[in-house]
């Protein structure tokens, strides 16, 4: 994430994300993102509303003058008048002929080279980078329904990020095709989860929950994460989870039980 709060009002005015907020207010996942920032750190309010002015005084700027329609008979007059004034066009020479038609053909090749690499560049990123989402709250519950049909409650001052294409990714395999569910995301704050047990054969089941010190692998199963200053806490509700420090196994949870993850080591609580 940027240093947005390091940011000054003119350096804000030229940020995407920003200027989408201003231009776009119905948008409802940048407007909870910087509606959160503000909320985290409300020294950035007054930054934030000198930048938003700064953006709406450059579109009126930018706003075209029209002209009315006695001033477009006095420029076409004008233009007229010229093209009479202008001598007689005299034919070009062969070699200035020759010239400009290689030069018309060359810049043809070098548009159509040049359409060619736009098209493959953004195949190229569409199918070998996977966009992730970023989801926020600000004083409210939101309700995400991920592609695997699992569902995660995201609490207030939360943020969640997953990649879409991530939760259904096909593979070959020997004796037949098999799909892979790479499911993961990863949190920041507290979401309660429905994890939606994956069908199908030769399927690969974990479902990852990611925080700054822990990997809790469900399948199936229904708990609650908390992320705040460095500890985690987990409640597993139903179905089977596994918590992970480190990337190695430290402990399977049975349905009741909850526990604190804290610089590095699992308490029960």
């Amino acid at each position: 994430m940027k240093p947005y709060a390091q940011y000054t009002a003119r350096e804000l005015a030229t940020d995407d994300l920003f200027i989408r907020w201003v231009k776009h207010p119905e948008d409802d996942e940048v407007a909870a993102y910087w509606q959160g920032l503000e909320e985290m750190q409300p020294q950035l309010r007054n930054r934030f509303r000198d930048a938003r002015q700064l953006v709406q005084d450059v579109g009126k700027s930018l706003t075209i003058h029209t002209l009315r329609n006695d001033e477009i008979v006095t420029v076409w007059e004008r233009i007229r008048g010229s093209l009479q004034d202008l001598e007689d066009v005299r034919p070009l020479r062969p070699e200035v002929r020759s010239f400009i038609g290689w030069w018309y053909f060359a810049r043809s090749v070098a548009a159509t080279v040049g359409i060619v690499l736009l098209v493959g560049w953004t195949l190229y990123k569409q199918y070998t980078q996977e966009t992730s989402r970023l989801i926020t709250t600000t004083t409210q519950s939101r309700r995400v329904a991920l592609p695997d049909g699992s569902v995660v409650t995201l609490l207030p001052h939360s943020r969640l990020r997953y990649t879409p294409r991530g939760f259904a990714r096909e593979s070959a395999a020997e004796g037949g095709a098999t799909v892979e569910l790479t499911r993961a995301v990863w949190l920041d704050g507290a979401a309660d989860f429905v994890v939606a047990s994956p069908t199908g054969r030769g399927v690969s089941n974990a479902f990852r929950v990611h925080t700054d010190n822990l990997t809790a692998e469900a399948t199936g199963t229904r708990f609650h994460v908390s992320h705040e200053q460095g500890e985690t806490r987990v409640l597993l509700h139903d179905g089977k989870l596994d918590l992970l420090v480190g990337h190695r196994q430290v402990r399977h949870l049975s349905p009741g039980e909850s526990v604190l993850v804290a610089g590095g080591d699992v308490h029960a609580e």
